[in-house]
């Protein structure tokens, strides 16, 4: 889970960017909505569907890999303080979501009671609990104090794209968004970037029924010196006419030409960056073949005169001793410390993970990955199998300082690979 959510926000964050420097000042207002509704679908589909179609890793193991570690749910340790850890986070988590859920549903009640409370006329609803004009999914609400004034049509026209476009479901999605994902800051600020796109939208239709400059003048007016009330702005399914802190971009853009043709090949810019990013979650990048190679630098078995040596290990013993003494010692490591992972016994994954990891010439794990891993088409069992993969790459790289491995009486860096095979008791329910 720890892998998604990293991906989510990073891929989120490229998109995002890609998207402020690209294609936040044109007037494509539509294509704008639907870049803005797409991206978070995407940085979370990404890292759950691409996995499904990688290629494991085709690394050499070693001519002499260690012995196989075998396990199960009763052979492995206690929780370690990490799952303390981890339910705290979770613990966390959901009391944040529940808060922010709890404040949107509220959000929700209050614009249903002051819809409740509100007269209609001429097909909008007038309201004394608010001095903001805002739509509330398909009805648009004013405040008692607009009746009869110049400006009404230009509002209402405004409002009118809002309950067209349906935006209110467009803010409903975000809200909800948000508050499932509020760690991630780059949601949030896509939803900003989407209310403004809305806002843009309805002020380019409502620009047809006045001119920039009196359109531009009646924005700043709800800027400076009204009171107005921050219920509309602060729900996330509205869509308040005078929203302050979106008023500046949105007279910007009145007076911005409209954007040629020639614009829209901006958004074939977004082809590259995922396809980069779909690369990158299917473990086809550079960089990754990169640290292979890194590693295949290592030394082998076969190849050094001396093997690491742990404490109780003997510098002095025959070569097939210092294996023996060396297999034992990384099987009794692994056997203390491993913990069947929670969401891969609740699945019951089986499997075996070939872990493969580089002893530098200080002794210690410098490089710890996953040479053939557990794989799964389904997206659950995919998901719970890369958590399980990266758990046991991190297990390794916890084993105890020892001795370096030597050659020619000096000390070398050493790789090998060890073997964990997963399996569940014949009953689970034992």
């Amino acid at each position: 889970m720890s892998s998604f959510i990293i991906q989510f926000v990073v891929y989120s964050g490229l998109l995002y960017l890609a998207y402020r420097h690209l294609l936040s000042k044109l007037s494509f207002y539509q294509a704008n909505r639907v870049v803005l509704l797409a991206i978070p679908a995407i940085a979370a589909c990404i890292p759950l569907v691409a996995p499904m179609f990688s290629t494991p890793l085709a690394m050499p193991l070693n001519q002499l890999p260690l012995l196989e570690v075998v396990l199960t749910p009763q052979a492995t340790a206690n929780p370690s303080a990490s799952q303390g850890y981890l339910s705290i986070g979770l613990l966390v988590y959901g009391g944040i979501t529940s808060i922010l859920l709890s404040a949107m549903i509220h959000s929700l009640y209050r614009g249903f009671q002051i819809l409740k409370k509100s007269s209609f006329e001429n097909g909008v609803w007038y309201s004394a609990a608010t001095d903001s004009p805002f739509t509330f999914f398909k009805h648009i609400i004013l405040p008692n104090s607009l009746k009869n004034t110049k400006e009404l049509s230009v509002i209402i026209a405004h409002e009118k794209i809002h309950v067209q476009q349906k935006h209110g479901w467009d803010n409903l999605f975000y809200s909800l968004l948000s508050s499932l994902a509020w760690f991630n800051p780059f949601i949030h600020l896509l939803a900003k970037e989407l209310k403004q796109t809305h806002e843009c939208q309805a002020d380019d239709q409502a620009l047809k029924n006045t001119s920039r400059e009196a359109y531009a003048l009646l924005l700043l007016s709800s800027a400076f010196g009204s009171k107005v009330n921050p219920f509309p702005t602060a729900m996330g399914t509205a869509s308040p006419f005078f929203n302050s802190s979106l008023i500046k971009t949105r007279i910007e853009m009145i007076y911005k030409e409209k954007s040629t043709t020639k614009g829209k090949w901006r958004y074939l810019a977004l082809v590259p960056l995922l396809t980069f990013i779909t690369l990158f979650a299917c473990n086809k990048t550079e960089n990754q073949t990169a640290e292979m190679e890194k590693a295949l630098k290592a030394l082998d078995m076969n190849t050094v005169d001396q093997l690491p040596l742990f404490e109780n290990c003997e510098a002095s013993a025959s070569m097939e001793e210092q294996q023996k003494c060396f297999q034992i010692g990384v099987m009794t490591y692994i056997s203390k410390n491993f913990r069947y992972p929670d969401n891969a016994y609740e699945l019951g994954l089986e499997g075996k993970i070939y872990v493969e990891f580089v002893i530098n010439e200080k002794g210690v794990v410098s490089e710890s990955s996953i040479a053939r891993g557990l794989v799964f088409e389904d997206a659950e069992k995919q998901t719970a199998a890369e958590e399980t993969n990266n758990y046991a790459a991190q297990l390794l790289k916890g084993l105890p300082e020892m001795s370096p491995a030597k050659k020619d009486g000096k000390e070398v860096s050493m790789k090998m690979v060890v073997p964990i095979s997963l399996k569940m008791p014949p009953n689970p329910k034992d």
